[in-house]
């Protein structure tokens, strides 16, 4: 009997799944800070920083970060950091942080910010 462990994920990442639910997570906070839907030609991309979230505010992240409106949902279970870009809401940085440790960033701009 080998007494080495076998490491393996228990279940398969659906990135599929995680796109849509950020998705839904970044009209939510448009919503939350407009109080209308986020429209449907602003795009919406995603970064995950995995076990590095200090990638997420090296710079030129380090700047927008700091004008951001913090917020907490939940027992600290989320916490972002949310950012619009030339007073528009639009587009806008948020920095989302799940149970302390999975770190995302999400950018929603329209097609003439790029």
């Amino acid at each position: 009997m080998s007494s080495e462990i076998d490491y393996s994920f228990a279940l398969e990442i659906d990135t599929s799944r995680i796109r849509h639910v950020l998705n839904k997570i970044a009209k939510g906070l448009y919503y939350i800070d407009v109080g209308k839907p986020l429209p449907d030609f602003v795009n919406i991309q995603f970064k995950y920083a995995g076990n590095q979230p200090q990638i997420l505010i090296e710079p030129p992240l380090d700047e927008p970060i700091k004008e951001a409106k913090k917020s907490v949902l939940g027992d600290n279970v989320v916490v972002y950091w949310r950012n619009t870009i030339k007073n528009n809401p639009a587009n806008s940085m948020t920095w989302l942080v799940f149970n302390h440790f999975h770190s995302f960033l999400i950018l929603t701009y329209m097609d003439h910010m790029i």
